[in-house]
């Protein structure tokens, strides 16, 4: 059944019609647009959305919806439409349809209050804002929430605000001189491909980072395949931000492996000579040693293997793999990876060979690098590693 109908255009021949299933778009083709051209966008294949308002010079605000089955942008009138009633629409029809399995942790996170907006514009740097009241306003002076939405936690940097909710990746982004114009935009937890944060370096680097990857592809400008935002240290404890984000896209457990036994850890000789193979370690002690120092693993999830290299570990848990970079000279920038199981397209392993050839090795491949390249050659762009 139909339950909203648009039209664009001071014609009117070019519509759109939100139904219990789908956004379905007629439009309009050759002199006198006779021919009709039907799109079919099912709510399932929606991977985000947005509103922007009017600004203080235009008459138009707009509806952007981008997925697999392609991407609709309607320009509507001011005035005459209600933008956040069709905000409100989509998100009951769209976000029904993923629910989060993450385990329902109780993240404490250190809040240092709202940062005035000129102060933040000038460091670029964002810090945690008060979730009931950032939820309160969101569900009633700017009703973009859903009712049973919770705010997990929330970020103001200057104007603009990034909201992690229990249902979606909620990003604000205030435009112009005058603030008129504000985009509303929804990207679905089911996106997410990945996740990094980043420690900040020391005395002269007093940021921290966390980026999200996703599979979004848009046409226009603006890059939805990462969300990137930067932290002062003393304002965000990153390691909780990182436990919202783990329990949002980890989903349940799966079913531990038994003993496994993948060669003893410690050092060997053939370190002097391959300096990139990575030795195992003790899965126990890596177990105990993330949930405190830092505070990685979710309280369901435990390691299985674990792996190091000169510097670098990469850990295998019962939920997803995860990549320990430390960074410069000191090491005291750390970029510690997320990538769930799920997001692993195609593996690979490979024995040694016979004579000088010490290495054993396994290649993942990934939602973010999708097309294995040869080596050899310079990669496509679409399978440029990720």
């Amino acid at each position: 059944h139909i339950e909203l109908a648009l039209k664009e255009g001071r014609d009117g021949r070019d519509k759109s019609y939100f139904t219990t299933h789908r956004i379905l778009v007629k439009d309009g083709k050759g002199l006198g647009k006779k021919r009709k051209n039907f799109r079919s966008l099912p709510y399932s294949s929606i991977h985000g959305f947005s509103v922007t308002t009017a600004g203080a010079f235009d008459d138009d605000t707009e509806l952007e919806v981008w997925g697999s089955a392609g991407t609709l942008k309607l320009h509507l009138a001011k005035g005459q439409v209600d933008l956040f009633g069709i905000q409100q629409f989509l998100s009951q029809r769209v976000l029904s349809f993923y629910s989060t399995e993450g385990t329902p942790d109780t993240v404490p996170v250190k809040s240092a209050g709202m940062v005035g907006a000129f102060t933040s514009w000038i460091t670029g740097d964002s810090s945690t804002s008060d979730n009931a009241k950032v939820e309160q306003r969101f569900k009633t002076e700017t009703p973009v929430l859903l009712q049973n939405e919770k705010v997990l936690i929330a970020f103001k940097t200057g104007r603009d605000f990034l909201i992690l909710t229990s249902s979606r990746i909620l990003r604000i982004d205030v435009k112009g001189i005058l603030g008129k114009k504000i985009e509303f935009e929804t990207i679905l937890w089911n996106t997410v491909t990945a996740a990094t944060i980043a420690t900040s370096a020391g005395m002269l680097d007093r940021d921290m980072e966390m980026t999200l990857h996703t599979y979004i592809e848009t046409r226009d400008t603006k890059d939805r395949s990462k969300i990137e935002m930067d932290f002062r240290k003393e304002n965000v404890n990153i390691f909780a931000v990182q436990k919202i984000i783990a329990n949002q896209i980890l989903g349940a457990d799966e079913t531990p492996l038994q003993d496994i036994d993948i060669g003893k850890a410690g050092w060997s000789w053939a370190n002097l000579f391959d300096r990139e193979a990575s030795r195992p370690l003790d899965p126990k002690v890596m177990d105990r040693n993330l949930r405190s120092s830092p505070p990685l693993l979710q309280g369901s999830e435990h390691v299985e293997i674990a792996f190091k290299g000169i510097r670098d570990m990469i850990v295998f848990t019962t939920k997803r793999l995860i990549i320990i970079d430390p960074k410069g000279l000191t090491g005291n920038k750390v970029l510690y990876t997320t990538i769930p199981y799920r997001s692993i397209l195609s593996f690979a392993i490979e024995t040694a060979g016979a004579i000088a050839d010490l290495d054993t090795e396994v290649m993942l491949w990934t939602d973010m690098n999708p097309i294995p390249a040869d080596d050899k050659k310079d990669p496509p762009e679409a399978a440029r590693p990720g």
